[in-house]
């Protein structure tokens, strides 16, 4: 590097206020001649200055500075209690310096790590991160009504207000933000609250400005009234009156009503009082009506690291809403980007590119074939290595996109570059907190009265190939179904179960192959961890405890152990699969090979053949070859059985050898002063070096040998295409269920019986769609549907944080093991949260998944298919879907009925109990408005009215999603709305069912119910979805596209437009 040495001299000598740390300190170096140099301690005058660590020339901090270290892409550690090195990354060498005493050491190893830029850059985001969690609080909050207001005659137009701030120093004023729009009443009571934040700068002498407007039918806008205040004045009393003013007159009055001003916008109104004395509110019970523990929990997120770490960029939004009783609930939204859209696929490619480096080093292992297994050997290479370059070109240009914001806009869902990121992935949470006005002094009623109610939410894009697209007619559920029997239509579909459908893509040969090939790399790893621990047991110890009784113990353990997994091996290649594999390949070299060629321990040993090989411990583990060879006329099982055999023969030997060296009479006389003779130490350690070299020789050919059987099922170039798709489908669908489980689990924590069902029984997961079966739709649903089955492979294990992580909140983030067909996604808890886990999760039990997806499609594509296509492959997935929500059900009664909150009864005797004349009969009476829906209705009802519905043959019949969440709700499951982009028609879906559970859940009032959900999708954070995936505040949809949606479907009027979808 390039460097200015005066400079840098004059820097290593700045004033003592300047350094971070400076002291004594010894550093070890290299001092004599070049021939001749030797490590020696010298003492000297550190000084540690920015990132630069300079060190003096005597022991006194005004020496001339002789060097300098810059830090930077390092590591500093303990060598032992009063010492410290560092480990440049690059550099073998370390620099190592000793300190005068322990605390010391450990002083400068604190200022060190955190010194570099890099380590200063981590700390300023983190600091930006909570400086913006700390804007986005809540500091004041207003509910607004407005009473009298002098209207026309015949009034039924809407009215909303305009809500207006300016800062005593600015002259001007501030739009902050505008209501709902209430229609048809002089005494409107406004749903959306008026909230500011932190970073909002409110103080007592903030004025602000209210207007009132009337919108006419033809949205033409006209001013009702205006009025003014300042926020000393509000906070002050509970409830303030302020009188519209038009051109004089008096046009009604606006009534502002304070639901939350936290202590600290409390302190900040008191201490900048204009006359300077305290004002303190007129009615203490305001302060008492909402408990201040559990409204810092109903304003943020949540202090937990771990959902900390898996949230970004959340938005807020609060509402008041009437209930039956006359009384108000309180409601937030809360939309989240996931941190895990991009860590997720990045590490599941990376799982993808150690699988293809793999499988391309099998077929390279195999060496050279005849003329037409060589060209298929060389043409299967090309087509990994192609795909291998993919895979690492999509994780190079996915940690471009790792930080802010954390997911695929929709207008990139056709970006080849992030195809294996879930688009628009987004957690949506509802928390709703009941206000009961009567109770505000009655202590009991106080818990009820803060308690919270959080509802969950994942939204995100149908998990399919966008970028690969669909012009083949179909997705992977047709193409998978109808694989290897020649049909060519990509649109029919098997009349059987889903895993029937898929069983040809997982239980193939090649599969078969690929499963026993990793059984035997297991046992291989085992056999080399148990040779490595007898070499380090046999080898030459000078201390006096060289064979303590310790030894000899775990000498005899781990033999026994080699010898086991060494005939578990040998037992595996020596079945049918195996043999056959050997002889096959040795029939497409093109010339003669001995196996044992390349390895240098002499020839096979033919008096192996009728060895035996018997270890005598508590574990006796024995083997008899004796009967296992013949004399057989095909050279290459001849030669494979020659292999085996000396493998079989060494391990006798090491016994031998080994046991040799740890009998107990030589124990005794090595504690009477007769060492083991460096000749017997020699042997056993060769003997081990050759089983292994053997071991591995077998392991090699087994490779070699499955990875040829491969080749002998031709594959054409769209069964690679069809694996890639798959594996993008798998990557985003893996992502979501990553996300949804984990935060499924931590909002659960502090309820018991749920993690007891979660542990006993797994997690229940509904995916809800609403893509059409017709065009393109029909192939992305196809595509979805087989990644939602695909994660019944999944697994979930828990685990504590990994606190070496060098980046603070990403140690809490998942981590993934496996394969596509046996994948376990690891969550990451700090102490505290693991603790409240169930044991068995805390030793490590998997947690099972269950995902279903119910799919009805609502839009105008949806209508040609009814008409004009078909409805078919909709039909097979709900039943599918219903098939195995009552296997859940089942499981749940059977194992863990004590965790609902009602007692479980048999699906089927249910069922049978009703006859279809009663069902028939008693469905009309229970299937009213979907804002009347009961409240109490059981479990069972819930299943049987969905039965009826899967069944039933209605054209967009919606009530089958509705069914199925309030199912999965009653089931402590877990929710995924979707539809293409999770913007437009996830939007109206999601607030749909945030409206059903306060009017089901906490009594929202009937009338109230539509104008919720025009309040909820005109002001909410689904709105701002649209805005962050495309630029523009509006749903995409036309009036004509509306017209063939379900009503409680169609998005409020001036919500919609033209907008890329």
């Amino acid at each position: 590097m390039r460097f200015n040495s005066t400079e840098l001299k004059q820097l290593a000598l700045s004033p003592t206020a300047v350094c971070k740390k400076e002291g004594l300190l010894s550093l070890r170096e290299k001092e004599g001649k070049l021939w001749n140099k030797t490590d020696v301690l010298t003492e000297r005058w550190c000084r540690l200055i920015g990132n630069l660590l300079f060190y003096l020339k005597g022991k006194s901090k005004n020496s001339e500075p002789i060097g300098v270290f810059v830090l930077e892409k390092f590591t500093v550690r303990f060598e032992d209690r009063n010492s410290f090195v560092l480990e440049f990354e690059g550099n073998e060498r370390v620099t190592y310096f000793l300190a005068s005493n322990p605390s010391i050491a450990s002083e400068w190893i604190k200022v060190l790590s955190n010194a570099s830029y890099a380590s200063l850059k981590q700390r300023h985001l983190k600091l930006q991160q909570q400086a913006e969690e700390l804007r986005k609080q809540i500091s004041l909050e207003l509910s607004l009504k407005c009473i009298e207001l002098q209207l026309p005659a015949n009034f039924s137009e809407g009215v909303f207000v305009a809500v207006h701030h300016c800062q005593p120093n600015h002259g001007f004023w501030s739009n902050h933000l505008e209501t709902d729009v209430i229609r048809g009443s002089n005494k409107p009571v406004f749903l959306k609250t008026v909230s500011f934040f932190i970073k909002d700068n409110v103080t007592e002498d903030t004025r602000m400005r209210f207007i009132v407007y009337r919108v006419s039918k033809n949205k033409d806008i006209t001013e009702q009234g205006t009025c003014f205040c300042v926020v000393g004045d509000i906070t002050a009393r509970d409830e303030v009156k302020l009188d519209l003013q038009n051109k004089g007159n008096y046009a009604g009055t606006l009534v502002l009503t304070t639901l939350h001003a936290s202590d600290k916008t409390k302190k900040r109104l008191v201490s900048r009082s204009s006359s300077g004395k305290a004002v303190l509110p007129v009615d203490a019970s305001l302060a008492e009506s909402v408990k201040p523990k559990s409204e810092q929990e109903f304003t943020s997120i949540t202090k937990n690291p771990v959902l900390k770490s898996m949230f970004s960029n959340a938005i807020c939004r609060t509402y008041k809403f009437p209930t039956e009783g006359g009384e108000f609930i309180r409601a937030q939204e809360l939309m989240m980007e996931s941190c895990l859209s991009f860590r997720v696929p990045i590490h599941f490619l990376k799982l993808l590119v150690d699988e293809e480096t793999k499988k391309i080093g099998s077929l390279e292992s195999i060496g050279k074939l005849t003329g037409h297994w060589e060209a298929v050997r060389r043409r299967r290479v090309d087509s990994l290595k192609k795909y291998l370059d993919r895979y690492q070109a999509r994780i190079k240009h996915m940690m471009m996109h790792y930080h802010a914001p954390f997911f695929k806009k929709s207008v990139d869902k056709m970006s080849e570059d992030l195809e294996f990121v879930p688009t628009n992935l987004h957690i949506q949470k509802m928390t709703v907190q009941n206000l009961n006005n009567e109770g505000a002094d009655d202590s009991s009623n106080s818990s009820q009265q803060c308690h919270t109610f959080n509802y969950d939410i994942t939204t995100v894009g149908a998990t399919t190939a966008h970028a690969i697209g669909f012009k083949h007619g179909g997705g992977l559920l047709a193409q998978l179904a109808n694989a290897g029997d020649g049909t060519k239509s990509r649109k029919s579909l098997p009349l059987n179960s889903m895993d029937q459908c898929l069983k040809p893509a997982r239980s193939s040969e090649i599969f078969r192959n690929n499963r026993f090939l990793e059984k035997i790399n297991s046992l291989h790893n085992q056999v080399v961890y148990e040779v490595e621990k007898l070499r380090n047991l046999t080898k030459h110890d000078s201390g006096s405890n060289a064979y303590a009784s310790n030894k000899v113990t775990g000498s005899s353990e781990a033999l026994a152990h080699l010898s086991n997994k060494v005939c578990q091996l040998i037992t595996c290649c020596e079945c049918e699969l195996v043999q056959n594999a050997v002889k096959s390949l040795e029939a497409a070299r093109p010339a003669y090979k001995p196996l044992h060629e390349n390895y240098v321990h002499g020839p096979p040993n033919t008096d192996a053949k009728g060895s035996s090989v018997l270890v005598e411990t508590d574990d006796s583990v024995s083997f008899n070859s004796s009967s296992s060879c013949s004399d057989l006329n095909d050279k290459a099982e001849s030669l494979w059985e020659d292999l085996t055999l000396r493998a079989k023969s060494k391990l006798s030997d090491v016994v031998k050898s080994v046991h040799s060296i740890i009998t107990p009479d030589l124990e005794a006389s090595f504690l009477r002063g007769q060492a083991t003779t460096d000749t017997q130490r020699e042997t056993a350690l060769n003997d081990l070096s050759i089983l292994l070299d053997l071991v591995q020789s077998v392991c090699t050919e087994v490779n070699a040998s499955l990875s040829f059987m491969d080749l002998n099922h031709t594959e054409q170039q769209n069964d690679f295409d069809l694996a890639y798709r798959r594996n993008v489908v798998f990557s985003q669908a893996l992502t979501t269920i990553a996300a949804t489980v984990q935060n499924h689990i931590l909002t659960s924590i502090d309820n018991q019986l749920k993690l007891h069902q979660f542990s006993e029984v797994g997690i229940f997961i509904q995916v809800e769609s609403l893509l059409s079966t017709y065009g393109n739709e029909l192939g992305m649903l196809q595509d979805y549907a087989v990644g939602v089955n695909d994660m019944k492979h999944v697994t979930v294990k828990c685990s504590t944080s990994n606190k070496d992580e060098s980046h603070g909140s990403d140690r809490y983030l998942p981590t993934l093991h496996g394969t596509t067909s046996a994948m376990i996604i690891t969550l990451h808890f700090d102490d505290s949260t693991f603790e409240l886990l169930p044991v068995d999760l805390q030793k490590g039990k998997l947690i099972k998944l269950h995902p279903v997806m119910y799919s009805v499609g609502i839009n105008e594509e949806q209508t040609l298919a009814e008409r004009f296509g078909s409805t078919a492959v909709q039909e097979y997935l709900n039943q599918q879907a219903y098939e195995s929500t009552m296997e859940y059900y089942d499981m749940v009664r059977d194992q863990c009925p004590n965790c609902l909150t009602e007692k479980l009864r048999n699906a089927n005797s249910f069922i049978r109990e009703i006859s279809k004349d009663k069902i028939s009969a008693s469905f009309p009476e229970k299937k009213k408005s979907l804002t009347n829906l009961d409240e109490n209705r059981s479990i069972m009802e819930v299943v049987n009215f969905l039965r009826q519905a899967v069944h039933s043959k209605k054209n967009k019949n919606v009530e089958i999603l509705q069914l199925a969440g309030d199912l999965c709700r009653k089931l402590n499951g877990a929710r995924i709305t979707s539809c293409k982009s999770a913007k437009d028609r996830t939007a109206m879906s999601v607030t749909l069912e945030q409206a059903r559970i306060l009017t089901m859940e906490h009594g929202l009032a009937n009338q109230s119910f539509n104008q919720v959900l025009t309040c909820m999708r005109s002001q909410g954070t689904r709105r701002e979805n649209t805005l962050k995936n495309v630029g523009a505040r509006r749903y995409a949809f036309t009036s004509m596209q509306l017209m063939t949606f379900p009503k409680q479907y169609r998005a409020p009027e001036g919500t919609y437009g033209k907008a890329e979808s």
